[in-house]
């Protein structure tokens, strides 16, 4: 809190404008102080009446609520980094595994299985396992239909008695 004393030969060498601050650090108790000076108005005019308003603060005191708030601000800014990664996280997996199983089931499909895969997900993911187990399905119709048309197109060279001849 401010308070009214005569100006200590420490600071008169520190008071260099009209008005300022400046640091001090007691040399007795190593404590800083945060000092702020002004000069009266009267003093331009007349020396008689050269008087300085001199505060002094403790910085650690000036400072404490400042620190509190970032300590608080740290904090919660750690928390919800650490929020918003695990909720990344859930998120991330959530979509990533209906796509890992259709995955899969290409790869099965590729190698001979035939899977068909149960629709799980959001709105998006089982429209698309949807439209995985669909084309598995028309993939082996044509291929049935295929066979089909093979075995009839051979049939009709096998019972044909006319000798085809192919040229080029």
């Amino acid at each position: 809190k401010p308070f009214s004393f005569n100006i200590e030969s420490e600071y008169t060498n520190q008071l260099k404008d009209f008005a300022g601050h400046f640091t001090y650090t007691d040399p007795s108790s190593d404590e800083s102080y945060l000092v702020t000076y002004s000069h009266s108005q009267s003093s331009k005019i007349s020396p008689l009446f050269n008087w300085v308003f001199i505060t002094k603060y403790k910085t650690s005191e000036l400072l404490e609520p400042v620190m509190t708030l970032s300590t608080y601000m740290l904090a919660i800014m750690f928390s919800l980094i650490i929020g918003i990664s695990i909720l990344t996280f859930i998120a991330s997996n959530k979509i990533v595994k209906p796509i890992t199983t259709i995955q899969k089931s290409m790869k099965d499909y590729h190698d001979g299985k035939i899977a068909e895969i149960k629709s799980v997900g959001s709105n998006e993911m089982i429209d698309l396992t949807e439209h995985f187990n669909h084309l598995i399905k028309k993939i082996e119709n044509d291929k049935i239909a295929i066979q089909k048309s093979e075995n009839l197109y051979r049939g009709l060279f096998a019972l044909n008695p006319d000798p085809i001849r192919i040229s080029t």
